[in-house]
């Protein structure tokens, strides 16, 4: 019996760390545009590969935090697929239902780096993804990046969770589901344990503009008219905001060093469901995301500076007074 299982795509990042760029924001800040010079050699400070996708850093940071953790992805029969399949085997992730496409590629992803903040080409391949046979239903299923050909297996997983109402769900959209729209992704929603936005996809989910100055209290009640539990909000340097159906937290960044914010949402996600899965309160909950975010983001890539339980649980020992506050 496992305690997770992710669901999504798995990936490599290709990693370049850029100097020679501009960032061009409007007055308020809320719209800004990363601009390197068109049709031009940009020079490349640092280049890397390693492995991510949202729910492999999910699976690999739930392992790490003690959890029994496999994941559902689809990667191809290649190198890049190769070294994914080594990541799992590396950090204790079951690979019961990883399914290799003999005849499709591995899925990649560009990220620029420049100035601490992350630009991502995305590049997934086409999927025929089909729930796999799941024996003994886990404790938490995490669902997030699936490419084209989502929704097929998302009215599965639907069906599953309804025959199996003691697993939790935790729900993160990513570019797919987004682009999809709400209509798309309503009743999985509605199933839904903890749904993890960030500010501007909570905003394109209620069809909101993003230029529109909201209150993120509103966007809260928005989506937990969907019918999710528990949702989570995101704002950048502002850290997250929650909302549990009785009362509203936030908590802002643990201040350390930033070095890469790539996969700090899923560092978060993840620190927040192990949270739970251990018994912790949503307070305590958004303390273990956020320490886990803030271990993440001193390192390159997604998955390194991921957080152990002891590692986390040492940290709010030493530090009594980090700890959410009431959303004013």
């Amino acid at each position: 019996m496992y305690d997770l299982i992710s669901v999504g795509d798995s990936v490599v990042d290709a990693f370049m760390f850029i100097s020679e760029a501009e960032v061009l924001c409007n007055l308020n800040k809320d719209d800004c545009r990363f601009c390197v010079s068109y049709a031009d050699k940009v020079p490349v400070d640092k280049f890397f590969l390693c492995t991510a996708g949202n729910a492999c850093n999910n699976a690999v940071g739930s392992a790490r935090l003690g959890l029994k953790t496999a994941i559902y992805t689809e990667i191809g029969n290649d190198n890049n697929g190769k070294m994914i399949v080594d990541t799992f085997k590396k950090e204790g992730v079951g690979l019961d239902f990883v399914n290799l496409d003999k005849n499709g590629t591995t899925n990649l992803h560009a990220v620029i780096s420049y100035g601490g903040e992350r630009t991502i080409f995305v590049y997934h391949a086409p999927r025929n993804y089909k729930m796999p046979l799941i024996d003994t239903p886990p404790k938490w299923i995490y669902y997030t990046s699936l490419s084209q050909g989502f929704d097929h297996f998302q009215a599965e997983l639907v069906v599953y969770l309804k025959a199996n109402p003691s697993i939790k769900l935790g729900f993160n959209p990513a570019t797919y589901h987004l682009k999809a729209g709400l209509t798309a992704i309503k009743d999985v929603i509605a199933r839904t344990d903890v749904l993890f936005v960030n500010k501007e996809e909570a905003k394109r989910l209620l069809g909101i503009d993003l230029k529109e100055n909201v209150p993120i209290r509103n966007l809260h009640l928005k989506l937990r008219d969907l019918q999710a539990k528990i949702t989570s909000i995101s704002d950048g340097p502002n850290g997250s905001t929650v909302y549990d159906g009785n009362k509203f937290y936030q908590l802002g960044l643990y201040d350390v060093p930033i070095v890469d914010r790539t996969g700090v949402g899923d560092a978060f996600a993840t620190g927040f469901i192990a949270a739970l899965f251990y018994g912790r309160s949503v307070e305590e909950a958004m303390k273990w995301g956020t320490l886990n975010s803030a271990g993440k983001i001193q390192k390159i890539g997604p998955q390194d500076g991921l957080q152990t339980k002891e590692q986390i649980e040492e940290i709010l020992k030493s530090n009594p007074v980090f700890t959410p506050t009431n959303l004013l």
